[in-house]
């Protein structure tokens, strides 16, 4: 049982002690709630000229900081012997005692925060050396004068920077706000009496051991008395259940009794002003300013009782009742009774406007006038709609300030200090930076407010900087990065709100028919080319803005993929590489005014028509651009980052971290770690490792955060990353013990190379959950001034290991069997076709190359193709299309086609292919395949295929284009034999 379940605080801002009102709150306050402590704040007297009276409640002074003329002034008063109060720090503006009863204690500041910034600020640092000397659960009440965030006033200004500092203490002594219950704001004025203001200045904040500790607290903020400040009132206990009166509730079974009509008919006329009731309407309207006969007519109209009646009837009958408890069904069945009364109360309402946005100046007598008449309120802007800011004018930060608070109160709610860091890494992307998408998607953020965000983001992986609670291990330049590059996938905030209105331009660019597309262009594009404009108006919607603003930075990212071909050769970007005018020194001026379709003779390339000299890389380049046939195909901008073509935020955002910084292309250990089937925060350990940003005493002694870079276990060696995991003494008995020591490369080598080897043994999952725990263990010993033994360290890495092979089974690698492969003859009466494509590289020469063979495997006719440079999926495509066209021509007219590639037979089936890099091929085999013919494309393993390989791999080696084999080349006659006499090959499966 907790000692502390009937402790009570009571924390009032009362605004002077000594005169008679205050007096006789406090007595009434103390004997309704009966607290173990009070606290008074703003005294305005020393306490000796009231303690007679305190001490006649029987409340006596735990610490009294007295007040300097009507300033300051805090009061802590005790009552009760169950528990002792111990001063730990004081000073003007904060009292911090210890509480203790029996065994358990706990520590409680006790505030007045100076509404002077400056003497503020003091605070702040105070609390930060505070947070040092407490070594417990921590708890602090009083009246702060700041406010976290927007929400938590109405009226007056609202600042973010002091607000920013405040969240900013809160961050690094690990503190959350303890919500409270009743009223939501604890402090209220009016200025002039026209003014409202009211903000939540008076508040608990704890940190997570003392929440733990009191998992029921909560705060009650009382109703307010003499002073502009609400009582707060905190119960360490659990919360009080009051028994309330059940509500009135419409029973429909009640209109089947036969008597019931005559009860309604006799009550009706009693209790019909206290059903029709809408808080207090009759009173609120007949304290309400009344303005003309004149002017009602000219405003409303009459409600007719037909129309009362015919809306009633268009209700849902049993939807959940009123505030009075009755469902429409008891309106409908007994309207010949209530009809009257309902009609003469629908006829009081009305839909003015309760806001008024003040556009043009205005006289003040006049708007003042307009205001009372309307009973509205002058609102600065013209809010929101649909969650989307309505701005008029200048852009400012603080038009988005909504999207900073939203972010900070959702961190406010997370107890940060138990999460490691890939639980810190998951949330950050998953929550943080998706909370501003609705409206990034749609509006270009400002500076300030995407460096915040990533600011907050940043803060909340690592920990808070200017605090000095934590440190960066890397660079965000690589956190942001894509995890197949390196990076842990957390957005960037500036590149993907860019990549997010991309969205807005690919529609504005390919999707004409959206109502929304059809009035940007014609009020904004007209007859300009959308990926040309450089420029917008000052008159432009903030819209129209943010997606130029975009298209500045994505523009390059644009290409034309060929239709028609009615294009520029040298100023339009039709090819990857860019356009060709500002690539070549030299165009000649007989070139200058072709397009690229006057390079087209007879589906074929015919660049010797051009007297301008291209080189042989860029030649080849083009070369394996195919040439559409198809004559309804027309140009089409897409997006060059996507073999689809297809522009997605994605591929965008990829696009410009590339374009930005330049991400290596080795990726294979980091395409390892992100299919590696582990524990989240063993996969970040490993993440740092392969970085090298490990933090071990030899990074940390680099980094100046201590004077030596010794290891704290053996204190014998230098401790960097190989000592840490693995050459430690007590690392390397644990490894031993488990076996791991005589295995092969366990010794030399990378980190890298070492552990993917050791992960993808048959041990994986233990070497994983050791690797673990080394480092755990260490971790406890070098921050933790203990060393947990070697039974703790054992039992849990067998546990995770065990954990992790029942979740990702027995063994981390798939198992594999060997069959045999062997090329399938057709049947009698059809043709095999067999075709293949190669590439010297992903970017490199490719060739297509194919046979067609007989149901007896003789060789019919064959095909090579040069196709230039590009990547291995252009010669599968180009195989299959000239394999087809061949065999119609040749006349066969039952065909089976064989292709190793899965890609390109999906793609043949797929439905979006409208803007692929290849959709000149597509559409082609497409269209020879709806020809008047029997013609059957399936998949074949490689083994199948050899003869195929042989003709594409030889395509390579050639720098013709087509060419028709009546006979088989040189070599290919052995691997013929072979599939005749049905040789089989192994494969792994």
């Amino acid at each position: 049982m907790n000692c502390f379940d009937d402790f009570i605080v009571l924390s009032w801002n009362v605004r002077g002690a000594a005169n008679a009102t205050s007096k006789r709150h406090c007595k009434e306050l103390i004997k309704k709630y009966h607290p173990s402590i009070c606290v008074l704040l703003e005294t305005h007297v020393q306490f000796g000229r009231v303690a007679s009276f305190w001490n006649r409640l029987v409340y006596f002074p735990a610490v009294i900081v007295e007040a300097n003329g009507h300033a300051g002034g805090i009061w802590v008063l005790r009552s009760g012997d169950n528990f002792s109060v111990s001063t730990v720090d004081v000073m003007a503006q904060c009292a911090t005692v210890e509480i203790k009863a029996g065994s358990q204690a706990w520590f409680m500041s006790l505030v007045y925060v100076s509404p002077i910034p400056s003497l503020r600020y003091q605070l702040w640092d105070r609390l930060i050396s505070v947070r040092t000397m407490v070594n417990g659960p921590w708890m602090l009440i009083g009246d702060f004068n700041e406010v976290l965030l927007p929400s938590e006033s109405i009226g007056g200004f609202f600042s973010h920077v002091r607000a920013g500092k405040f969240g900013e203490v809160l961050s690094a002594c690990n503190l959350t706000d303890l919500e409270a219950k009743g009223f939501k704001f604890t402090w209220h004025r009016h200025i002039q009496g026209v003014r409202h203001l009211a903000k939540k200045l008076d508040k608990a904040l704890v940190d997570l051991e003392w929440r733990d500790k009191f998992p029921e607290a909560f705060v009650e903020n009382l109703g307010r008395l003499h002073s502009d400040h609400h009582p707060i009132l905190l119960r360490c206990g659990g919360l009080p259940m009051f028994k309330r009166e059940r509500p009135f509730l419409f029973e429909v079974a009640w209109s089947t009794h036969k008597d019931y009509q005559e009860v309604v008919s006799g009550a009706w006329s009693v209790c019909e002003k206290d059903v029709l009731r809408v808080g207090n309407v009759d009173l609120g309207l007949d304290a309400l300013p009344m303005i003309s006969d004149e002017g009602k007519a000219g405003l409303v109209r009459i409600v007719s009782k037909e129309e009362v009646f015919t809306a009633l009837m268009q209700m849902e009958s049993f939807k959940a009742p009123g505030a009075d408890g009755f469902h429409a069904f008891f309106f409908k069945k007994y309207w010949h009774i209530v009809g009257e009364d309902v009609w003469n109360m629908a006829s009081k309402l009305t839909l003015i406007s309760r806001g008024l946005w003040d556009r043009r100046k205005l006289a003040e007598e006049r708007r003042k006038s307009f205001l009372d008449c309307l009973q509205s309120r002058l609102q600065g802007d013209l809010g929101k709609y649909l969650g989307f800011p309505l701005i008029q004018g200048r852009v400012k930060r603080a038009h988005f300030n909504c999207i900073i608070d939203k972010i900070k109160g959702r961190l406010a709610d997370w107890k940060g200090k138990l999460l490691n860091k890939a639980g810190r890494i998951t949330l950050a992307k998953s929550v943080l930076t998706s909370m501003p998408i609705y409206l990034m998607q749609n509006m270009w953020l400002p500076n300030a407010t995407s460096m915040q965000i990533d600011k907050i983001v940043r803060q909340f992986i690592w920990g808070n900087q200017e605090t000095g609670g934590s440190w960066n291990l890397i660079n965000w330049n690589m956190v942001t990065r894509p995890r197949i590059n390196g990076g842990l996938g957390v957005r960037e905030t500036r590149f993907w709100n860019i990549s997010l209105l991309g969205k807005l331009i690919w529609h504005l660019l390919n999707s004409p028919g959206k109502l929304w597309v059809q009035m940007l262009h014609k009020k904004y594009v007209k007859n300009q080319v959308l990926v040309q404009i450089q420029n917008y108006s000052n008159s432009s919607s903030y819209c129209w803005k943010s997606i130029i603003r975009a298209l500045q930075h994505l523009r390059e990212g644009f290409m034309i993929r060929l239709g028609t071909g009615d294009v520029s050769i040298w100023y339009d970007k039709w090819l990857e590489f860019g356009k060709l005018a500002s690539i070549l020194p030299v165009v000649n001026i007989s070139d200058t005014d072709m397009l690229v379709k006057d390079l087209w003779d007879y589906g074929q390339w015919n660049l010797e028509s051009l007297s301008t000299v291209i080189p042989n890389d860029i030649r080849f380049g083009i070369l394996a651009v195919p040439i559409p046939r198809d004559r309804n195909l027309k140009d089409c901008v897409v997006w060059e980052n996507s073999m689809a073509g297809i522009y997605t935020p994605h591929l965008g955002y990829t696009w410009l971290l590339n374009k930005s910084r330049h991400m290596e292309d080795d990726t294979g250990k980091w395409h390892w770690l992100v299919k590696l089937k582990a524990i989240e925060k063993v996969k970040h350990l490993i993440w740092l490792i392969f970085h090298g940003c490990l933090p071990t005493n030899t990074l940390r002694f680099r980094r100046r955060l201590m004077d030596n870079q010794g290891c704290p276990r053996c204190q014998f060696a230098v401790e960097d990353t190989w000592h840490c995991i693995r050459d430690c003494r007590r690392a390397w008995e644990v490894w031993e013990e488990l076996g791991f020591v005589g295995t092969t490369n366990f010794l030399g080598g990378n980190t890298v190379d070492w552990i993917i080897q050791q992960v993808d043994s048959d041990q994986g999952h233990l070497f994983l959950s050791a690797l673990w725990w080394i480092w755990r263990q260490r971790n406890c010993f070098a921050f933790g001034n203990h060393y947990e033994g070697d039974v703790w360290l054992r039992r849990n890495i067998w546990r995770m290991a065990s954990d992790s092979h029942m979740a990702w089974g027995e063994d981390m690698k798939v198992t594999k069997e060997t069959i045999q492969i062997l090329w399938q003859r057709p049947p009698w009466d059809f043709v095999k076709i067999n075709v293949d494509g190669s590439s010297l590289g992903n970017l490199g020469r490719i060739g297509a190359g194919g046979l067609i063979r007989a149901s007896t495997g003789n060789f019919l006719v064959g095909f090579t193709i040069f196709a230039g440079v590009a990547c291995n999926l252009l010669p599968e495509l180009l195989a299959i299309a000239k394999g087809l066209k061949l065999a119609w021509d040749r006349g066969y007219r039952k065909i089976n086609c064989h292709s190793n590639s899965k890609d390109a037979l999906r793609l043949l089936s797929a439905n979006q292919v409208g803007f692929h890099k290849y959709r000149a091929l597509i559409f082609e085999i497409r269209e020879l395949l709806r020809r008047d013919w029997t013609v059957r494309i399936e998949h074949i393993f490689r083994e199948a295929n050899f003869c195929a390989d042989f003709m594409a791999k030889f395509a390579t080696s050639c720098d013709n284009g087509l060419m028709i084999w009546d006979e088989p080349p040189q070599g290919l006659q052995q691997l013929l034999l072979a599939d005749i006499m049905g040789i089989s090959f192994p494969r792994i499966v």
